[in-house]
């Protein structure tokens, strides 16, 4: 039960980060352009 629950919140947290550093690129992309 324990190994489920660190599995998913690993994923979320991925999944976070993914969205966090794409939304970085897109600003930054937005400020050279």
């Amino acid at each position: 039960m324990e190994k489920l629950v660190k599995k998913s919140f690993l994923k979320l947290a991925t999944v976070f980060l993914l969205i966090v550093l794409l939304e970085m690129a897109n600003y930054s992309a937005m400020i050279f352009l």
